[in-house]
């Protein structure tokens, strides 16, 4: 009997969701910090599983004998431990997870930290309210920054940091501050809002967010001693 962990099942997007706020409730999150989550069938929040009877036989004369308990909990068990290392890699490892009981199937699962940051991001991605990583030693609050226009600037840690007005800078500000901390912002994005309230004078390139994103994390590590923001490729993300 085959067993799949289906992952695009709301069942295991409730699951993944879960554990996040697990994770999330075991703050402050730090490199290297190992949590502990439980998990258990009909009592928390549990992946969808597909357990192919037939072995794709449709006709179902080669059928066999479903499997006992333990077989079955085995095969779910490895389909779960492979799902979530891959879900998580790289913000987490996974220790090797204990099998606490198979009828229902009941595991512990032990995580350890290895991006906090990206942990925030990734909830922050499901849905999650969550707070900044408060980390006492770089100087991290639980308090996320806040953007505001009249006056252009953001505010974070009882330090302001000033924006230009109409600057590009304050137009990544305004997108990326419409948007979940950790929510991924397109460069396009940004170029597209510059450009419609130019009236179709300029042509904003990607390089131009991008320098514009640069100057703003230099600004605000010099007022706020810390980046507002993480570059990816083609785009960027809010990360206090």
């Amino acid at each position: 009997m085959r067993t799949e962990l289906e992952q695009e099942a709301s069942n295991t997007r409730e699951f993944l969701k879960y554990i996040f706020q697990e994770l999330l409730r075991r703050a402050p999150i730090r490199m290297g910090k190992l949590i502990e989550i439980q998990i258990r069938e009909n009592a928390t929040p549990f992946p969808e599983f597909t357990e192919d009877i037939l072995n794709g036989n449709k006709d179902g004369k080669s059928a066999k004998k479903i499997s006992d308990t333990d077989e079955r909990s085995s095969k779910k068990f490895v389909a779960l431990t492979h799902c979530l290392r891959t879900t998580f890699k790289p913000h987490c490892a996974i220790q090797v997870p204990a099998i606490e009981s198979t009828d229902p199937l009941g595991v512990s699962i032990p995580f350890i930290v290895l991006d906090p940051e990206r942990v925030y991001q990734e909830a922050a991605k499901l849905g999650l309210n969550i707070p900044v990583p408060h980390l006492s030693d770089r100087g991290y609050s639980f308090s996320a920054a806040v953007f505001s226009e009249k006056p252009p600037q953001i505010e974070w840690g009882g330090k302001v940091l000033p924006v230009k007005y109409s600057s590009k800078q304050f137009y990544v500000c305004r997108q990326a501050f419409q948007k979940p901390l950790g929510v991924d912002v397109s460069w396009d994005e940004v170029a597209s809002l510059i450009d419609d309230l130019a009236d179709g004078k300029m042509e904003t390139r990607e390089k131009s967010v991008y320098w514009a994103v640069r100057s703003l994390n230099k600004r605000a590590e010099q007022t706020l001693t810390r980046n507002v923001f993480k570059w990816r490729q083609h785009s960027f993300s809010r990360i206090l």
